[in-house]
């Protein structure tokens, strides 16, 4: 098999060292997301590109093709980068995501660490590298809501009535943050939203450190978006009409009158989610509530939206694990077992198998290379 340098475009042989032109040593290099491939493009490549540029200008008296639409990618990726809150090499500035938090948090990500409740070790906190190496126990907790933020770990603490704890990302300064049975708990800007089960699930934010417990509403809440300086969610006391709410519990207000719906995932100017009234059929629509539009006609569970794709455990075909496009196009199996609790994160999907004796399970995104947690 043939490999293409990306600093020079010349063909090199797959298992080469380095590129026999300009000798760039990382012809193969795999990524866990989209950023970190963007990382390694804006640190490595793009810097080692301008070394080789000057190079040819020294030895040869030019500057090679495409050194300045180079230099205009290296910095358009560094301005992404630092926009994003889960960017490899860097502490992410949000916790998990919505996605995940509506499929029980089980799994998140920063810089090279995957940390994820191990449901070998009766759903405790461990941690260990995106390569597979380091892994660690970071707690005897039976965890779910998982946020990583900095230099903490926020998640709920079912061992303990799922009271909201946060503990450091190495394990240490494990510390309680409230009395309250705390779920779809979601981290952002210096706050921790959550539902809390002693008062009928009403949505409450925190501070990180505990302090300045705030009510937002007096609505029974489930599948909370923490988005922009909206909280989405789905009310009960509305028969699961979806509503949303400024961050401080200002601006309350009705986004679709439509009962029943359920897993809603929030992503830039779209929400998507499944239709009880439609026999759990996907949609989507526009974040004010225009634009409905109907994406397959499956019974759908468990969505979870990430990279222009939409996963989910498909009940008209046993709970199989599919995905189709944002635009209702390609759907595709991925497995040939029911799965639940589905959580994404780069290129791999995690899952629950079983209602009893529960495994979890993660396959790659394009349904290769399952493996047991």
């Amino acid at each position: 098999m043939i490999a293409v340098c990306p600093v020079c475009n010349t063909k090199c042989n797959e298992t080469a060292a380095k590129c026999d032109l300009c000798g760039f040593t990382e012809l193969r290099k795999t990524f866990i997301n989209e950023d970190d491939g963007n990382y390694w493009l804006a640190t490595v490549v793009y810097p080692y590109t301008r070394q080789w540029g000057i190079h040819l200008k020294e030895k040869l008296g030019e500057v090679k093709a495409g050194f300045d639409e180079s230099r205009k990618r290296e910095q358009l990726l560094l301005q992404r980068l630092e926009k994003s809150g889960r960017a490899a090499g860097r502490k992410n500035k949000t916790g998990n995501t919505a996605g995940n938090i509506i499929n029980r948090g089980l799994v998140a990500i920063q810089d090279e660490w995957l940390y994820y409740c191990n449901a070998r070790d009766n759903g405790s906190l461990y941690k260990v590298r995106v390569d597979g190496t380091g892994k660690q126990a970071l707690n005897k907790d039976e965890c779910c809501f998982i946020n990583i933020m900095g230099d903490w770990i926020y998640y709920s603490n079912l061992s303990n009535g799922s009271k909201l704890y946060k503990i450091g990302v190495d394990g240490n300064d494990r510390q309680k943050l409230n009395e309250s049975w705390s779920d779809n708990i979601s981290a952002e800007d210096g706050w921790l939203y959550f539902t809390n089960g002693n008062e009928g699930k009403t949505l409450h934010r925190i501070c990180t450190d505990g302090t300045g417990i705030q009510k937002l509403n007096n609505e029974w809440c489930n599948d909370i978006n923490v988005v922009g300086d909206w909280v989405y969610y789905t009310s009960w006391h509305e028969g699961s009409r979806l509503c949303r709410t400024r961050k401080d519990g200002s601006g309350r207000r009705q986004v679709l009158d439509i009962e029943n719906i359920n897993d809603i995932n929030v992503i830039g100017d779209w929400i998507y989610y499944s239709d009880e009234n439609d026999h759990n059929r996907l949609y989507k629509m526009y974040i004010d509530g225009t634009g409905r539009q109907k994406l397959n006609n499956d019974d759908c569970h468990y969505i979870n939206v990430a990279d222009d794709w939409i996963y989910f455990s498909n009940m008209s075909d046993g709970r199989r694990l599919y995905r189709i496009d944002v635009y209702g196009n390609g759907k595709q199996r991925l497995n040939n077992e029911e799965s639940r609790h589905i959580n994404v994160v780069g290129d791999w999907v995690y899952y629950r198998h079983n209602t009893f004796n529960i495994q979890f399970y993660k396959i790659r995104t394009d349904g290769t290379d399952r493996r047991l947690v």
